[in-house]
């Protein structure tokens, strides 16, 4: 009987592919963190914090969302603080 090597192969592309995925999510949680330390537009950084947790999140494990998690509730809370100049509007039928 000869060794299938096919099998390996698969296996070695699926283990790539996922080792790329991890990388292109730290890549993109760098750069979500890099929107709340330079005070850059917050709103570029809340969409690349969906980008992970959206688009990537059945992908990477518990430990890896966190870090999205809290940066995304870092950037929401400075919109808020931030004021009128690019603060969102109070949902729809709260008194104020």
């Amino acid at each position: 009987m000869g060794i299938n090597h096919g099998c390996y192969c698969v296996y070695a592309y699926a283990s790539l592919t996922w080792l790329l995925q991890l990388e292109k999510c730290r890549m993109l949680i760098e750069i979500a963190g890099n929107y709340l330390d330079e005070g850059a537009n917050p709103f570029h950084g809340v969409e690349v914090c969906n980008e992970v947790l959206e688009g990537h999140g059945s992908e990477i494990g518990s430990m890896m969302r966190h870090e999205p998690l809290c940066i995304l509730a870092a950037l929401l809370l400075k919109i808020v603080i931030v004021g009128d100049d690019c603060a969102l509007p109070p949902p729809q039928g709260i008194a104020g």
